[in-house]
């Protein structure tokens, strides 16, 4: 009996070590990298209207005439490259478009980009000589397309950067319609000039597409400039659904658009840019259940002239609970105006039944003769978003109704270590204010509006600053209020307490809705410190420029989707799998050989 369990073990250890052997072979077969395809450089010049047969242009020799012909040329020789192990992910090999100096007219350079691995660059360096022109503005065609509509499962990325162009269209310069597929474009150091279109946006990306669980476009614009864009008030110099917008080092300077950025489930990074006398209808960002983050900025002289959408800077309109944001800091603005509610910021919160949670920011950023021309909120018109203000300036502001500097409605408002000069009304606006209970002075302008809101200032000097109140609880907790006496102060169902002995200027019987009584001040100050930090994080992991990709193995395994060197790679490093459960099964014991293979020891065994 010994002996046969001994031949039986011995067997099995036999049998066990060529499986292993041969899965690890298999697995280090198919997880091998593809080898490098090269990538293929094809030269164009529009000067030399050079003779070639069609797909024989490029080289240094025979350059190609236009974009067109160098795009047969290119689909001429080029190899998709697929993914590793999902091959069903695939991608052309790496394009090097060279161009030559001179202008490339629209129509004979119009082609399409998608599920190309593209770099367009001027051939001399930083040649600013290469330039884009004309387009027929009445023709929706664009210059550049990445767009597979009818036959789109997700798996045909598209990577495109272009380097040092110079743009004078008057017909659409980019249109990405592909719903699923992922596109990286990157724009450097490349000037937009003189785009006139009244019937449509430069760019467009998936427009009118449904909300995806994460964005699946990215565009980025770095060292570049925006000069006289021309789109009209109602049309955006870009409409952008699902798609991560950084834009860093950018000039945006005297345009007349509906929205230099109008943003439908996208994340927004503005950093190190200007943004100067730019004419909107609707603001020059237009956030529908969009986050947005403005760094180290500065916006002078900007405008929003329709009386319906204010915010000349962010206009801002949420349906969805405990999501999207907007933040400000180390930024100055000054001089800018809306016709609308909110000179510089729109936000609105539309959901009646929710109160909001996550909590905008204004960090360090100086405010200076910011203005509502008609409505309300001279800074700021917000409801139902909470918003944390820290170390900022906020000075000369004007509104045509009530709070010359905030209107804030059924929200919080923590304030600290900032400062307050002189919020005004234009003297011929006061009459136009609504007399409410208790006496009211006409002579008094007040500088902030609260209804059903609770507002506190920490550490915060406030000079000629004074308060309408309505249905809210203020407390300003500061040794120099700067609020003279209760003529400063219009009440009605408030609570507002002064300086370090909380002497009280309103203490009316208590209406306070139940909105906003159920966000404490307290509250509000430990949820606005989190989520200032939770949202930079955010801002920092949603402006990522990669995508990584599930795996379809588990233990010791890895896969992603690099986006940043425009290829795809999946790594397969062990054969161990992961069930539904958490635990792990392996290989060996799984295949259906190795069953066989035992039932045989078993006779080998039991015969001898």
């Amino acid at each position: 009996m010994i002996k046969k369990l001994f031949v039986f073990f011995f067997c099995l250890v036999i049998i066990s070590n060529v499986i292993a052997f041969d899965i690890l072979s298999s697995t280090s077969t198919s997880s091998a990298e593809t080898p490098e395809i090269p990538p293929v450089t094809i030269i164009v010049n529009p000067k030399l209207n050079n003779k070639y047969s069609p797909g024989e242009c490029g080289n240094q020799t025979v350059t190609c005439n236009n974009l067109i012909d160098a795009m047969e040329s290119f689909m001429k020789v080029a190899t998709l490259v697929p993914g590793s192990p999902n091959r069903d992910y695939s991608m052309y090999q790496q394009l090097n478009l060279l161009l030559a100096d001179g202008i490339y007219d629209f129509e004979n350079n119009s082609i399409s980009l998608f599920n190309m691995n593209a770099t367009i660059s001027t051939l001399t360096p930083n040649s600013n000589s290469v330039v884009f022109s004309g387009g027929n503005p009445t023709l929706a065609s664009p210059l550049f397309s990445i767009s597979n509509n009818s036959d789109d499962n997700g798996l045909k990325p598209s990577y495109i950067q272009m380097d040092g162009i110079q743009f004078q269209l008057n017909q659409t310069l980019l249109i990405v319609n592909t719903v699923s597929s992922f596109t990286d474009f990157k724009i450097n150091n490349c000037q937009f000039l003189n785009y006139n279109n009244q019937m449509a946006s430069m760019i467009t990306i998936n427009q009118g597409a449904t909300q995806l669980p994460l964005e699946n476009n990215a565009i980025y614009f770095t060292n570049s400039s925006f000069n006289l864009i021309s789109t009209g008030d109602s049309i955006p110099c870009m409409s952008l659904t699902n798609t991560i917008v950084k834009i860093n080092n950018v000039d945006v300077l005297n345009g007349v658009v509906g929205n230099f950025i109008n943003a439908t489930f996208c994340s927004i990074n503005i950093e190190n840019s200007n943004f100067n006398g730019v004419s909107t209808s609707g603001g020059l960002f237009g956030c529908f259940d969009s986050s947005i983050s403005i760094v180290d900025n500065t916006f002078t002289g900007n405008k929003a002239v329709s009386s319906k959408s204010g915010g000349s800077i962010i206009n801002m309109v949420s349906d969805a609970f405990n999501r999207f944001y907007f933040e400000i800091a180390f930024s100055t603005f000054v001089n800018n105006s809306a016709a609308g509610n909110g000179g510089i910021i729109y936000a609105v919160n539309t959901l009646d039944t929710s109160i909001e949670t996550q909590v905008s920011n204004i960090i360090n950023s100086t405010f200076t003769g910011s203005s509502s021309l008609s409505q309300f909120g001279g800074v700021a018109y917000l409801v139902n978003i909470p918003l944390d203000i820290k170390g900022s300036t906020f000075g000369n502001s004007t509104s045509n109704v009530d709070g010359s500097i905030f209107y804030v409605f059924n929200t919080s408002v923590t304030v600290s270590n900032s400062t307050f000069i002189y919020g005004d009304l234009p003297s011929s606006s006061t009459l136009k204010r609504f007399n409410r209970d208790g006496p009211f002075d006409l002579g008094i302008n007040y500088a902030f509006f609260a209804s059903g809101s609770n507002v506190t200032f920490q550490s915060t000097n406030m000079y000629s600053v004074s308060i309408d109140c309505v249905n809210s609880v203020i407390a300003i907790n500061t040794i120099d209020s700067g609020i003279i006496g209760p003529n400063d102060v219009q009440c009605s169902s408030c609570q507002i307490s002064v300086g370090v002995n909380q002497q009280s200027y309103c203490n009316l019987p208590q209406t306070i809705s139940s909105t906003s009584s159920t966000s404490s001040t307290s509250s509000t100050t430990s949820t606005s410190s989190t989520s200032s930090a939770s949202s930079a994080s955010s801002t920092s992991s949603t402006s990522s420029s990669s995508t990584t990709g599930t795996s379809a193995s588990t233990t010791g395994a890895s896969s992603s989707i690099s986006t940043g060197g425009g290829h795809i790679s999946f790594v397969v490093a062990s054969s161990t799998t992961s069930k539904p459960d958490g635990s792990t099964s392996s290989a060996v014991l799984n295949s259906p050989l190795f069953g066989l293979l035992v039932i045989i020891s078993i006779i080998i065994s039991l015969t001898l």
